[in-house]
């Protein structure tokens, strides 16, 4: 037979191929402070002050942003997460033909491998994606 699972599988640490944005903090559910660099990957900040959590812009899920990688660590502290502000609803890509997004992606109750992906200009979109309709990766 077959079994439709209507779970949404799980997704982190999405990383897009050239994307620039200006640095800033985020604030995870936890309360922790989070820089993000102008790659699109955060580093946890040590013991922010008062001013960095209340600059930071509060997300909902803080593992779609991957985690910056020795040895490009910065090693955050209270003292250099002042001179950030809240990072920007908006980033940017290099004009190219080809869009290169990695993540990772895995669905507990269904096993299914196989994932689709779409491009739209809004999340009111994102059932009908209006950049690029859904496509399959092929379990990549």
């Amino acid at each position: 037979g077959i079994t439709v699972d209507v779970s949404p599988p799980s997704i982190r640490h999405i990383k897009l191929t050239g994307y620039h944005a200006r640095p800033g903090l985020v604030r995870d559910s936890e309360g922790n402070v989070w820089t993000v660099d102008e790659h699109g990957e955060r580093e946890r900040v040590t013991d922010p002050p008062e001013d960095c959590r209340n600059t930071s812009r509060p997300v909902e899920d803080i593992d779609l942003w991957p985690v910056v990688e020795p040895p490009y660590r910065r090693n955050t502290t209270s003292l250099n997460c002042t001179q950030l502000g809240p990072l920007p609803a908006m980033g940017y890509l290099p004009m190219e033909n080809h869009l290169h997004v990695h993540w990772e992606g895995w669905d507990d109750e269904s096993g299914i491998a196989d994932s689709e992906v779409g491009l739209s200009s809004t999340e009111s979109a994102a059932v009908s994606p209006d950049i690029h309709p859904f496509v399959s990766t092929k379990s990549h």
